[in-house]
C-alpha cells in the first residue's frame, strides 16, 4: 500500500478503516457476520473508555451504534479500539466480552485483558499499513474538563467567626471573598473552591 486515499472528515476516514477492517480482518479472521446497519462517530466520553458499542436495540432504526472518544488522536490506537467495537457490533453486543468476544478479539489479533484489548504485533502492523494508506486520521485530541466539585466541596469560610457552610458549585463562583458572613456580619469571608 503507498498511495494515500484521501478523506475529507473523521467520519469518512472511519468507514473507509471500517471497510478494510472487515474485508480484511474481520470477514477471513472470524465468523462473526452482520447485515445491521452501523454508525461510526467521534464524541467526547465521559469515562476513559476509548470505545463504545450500542446494540441495534438501542436505535430507531435498529442500526449499531460505534463511538470512539474524541479524546484521542493516536491513529493506530483509534483503529485498535474499531477493530474491538465493530466485534461488539458484529455480535449486536449480546456476548459482551465472553468467549464468543474472545475468540473473535484473538482470531483479528487483539491481546490483552478482553476490556481493554490492544493490537498485537502482527494486527498493528497491519494498522500501521491503514494509516499509511488513509494518512493519519483528520482529528485533533479534545482534552478532558475538569467536573464541577457538586455541592459539598466548595466552601465559604469567615476569617473572623469561623463560620463554614457548603456551596454548590453555582453559588461559589457567585461569591466573591469579602463577602458578608450571615452570622457576625463581618466582610472577612472566603471562598474555597
Amino acid at each position: 500500500m503507498t498511495a494515500t486515499i484521501a478523506t475529507q472528515n473523521r467520519e469518512e476516514w472511519l468507514n473507509k478503516a471500517s471497510l478494510l477492517i472487515d474485508s480484511e480482518i474481520l470477514g477471513p479472521l472470524t465468523n462473526l457476520q452482520s447485515d445491521r446497519a452501523l454508525r461510526i462517530a467521534i464524541a467526547p466520553i465521559r469515562s476513559k473508555r476509548l470505545g463504545e458499542c450500542y446494540p441495534s436495540s438501542r436505535t430507531d432504526d435498529g442500526a449499531n451504534e460505534i463511538v470512539i472518544t474524541a479524546h484521542c488522536d493516536d491513529s493506530e490506537l483509534i483503529l485498535a479500539v474499531l477493530v474491538h467495537e465493530k466485534i461488539h457490533a458484529l455480535d449486536d453486543c449480546k456476548h459482551k466480552h465472553g468467549p464468543v468476544f474472545r475468540k473473535a478479539a484473538l482470531a483479528a489479533g487483539l491481546e490483552g485483558k478482553m476490556t481493554a484489548t490492544v493490537a498485537g504485533p502482527k494486527l498493528a502492523a497491519t494498522l500501521a499499513e491503514y494509516v499509511e494508506l488513509l494518512g493519519p486520521i483528520p482529528h485533533s485530541a479534545m482534552s478532558h474538563l475538569a467536573k464541577d466539585k457538586g455541592r459539598n466541596n466548595n466552601k465559604l469560610v469567615c476569617d473572623d467567626c469561623g463560620f463554614k457552610a457548603n456551596l454548590s458549585a453555582k453559588w461559589a463562583m457567585q461569591t466573591g471573598d469579602g463577602f458578608q458572613c450571615p452570622v457576625c456580619l463581618m466582610n472577612n469571608t472566603r471562598t474555597i473552591t
